[in-house]
């Protein structure tokens, strides 16, 4: 996002009527060196940030689009998986920091990221 803030987000109906629904507009990246960061984490997380959290997006929208989605299964919700929560915790706090300096500090295609690493 930093070469260019432009940004799609895509939600697709599993169940119901068959419908997909296109977020366009910009976002900006609030890393974790800053008030604003801090702010939102203690007005939606009560101050705790969730672990493994790299940065907050910050999206704006300006145009809402729909269409169908005739192509797309239906599939049934069974429940969440736990393999993010058990990948943090078999990483632990220095092995996350270390994969995100190995792997998100530039793009597929080799842009800086801008992600700040929390080096406290």
């Amino acid at each position: 996002m930093l070469a260019d803030d432009r940004l799609t987000v895509m939600f697709c109906s599993f169940s119901g009527p068959p419908q997909i629904m296109r977020l366009y507009g910009n976002g900006t990246s609030i890393g974790w060196h800053g008030a604003e960061f801090e702010g939102l984490i203690s007005q939606y997380y009560g101050g705790t940030t969730p672990f493994g959290t790299r940065q907050i997006m910050k999206l704006r929208f300006d145009l809402v689009q729909t269409s169908c989605c005739y192509d797309v299964p239906l599939f049934d919700h069974k429940g969440e998986r736990t393999t993010i929560e058990n990948w943090h915790d078999n990483k632990g706090p220095d092995g996350i920091q270390s994969y995100w300096e190995e792997n998100n500090l530039s793009s597929m295609d080799g842009l800086p990221t801008g992600l700040e690493l929390n080096k406290d």
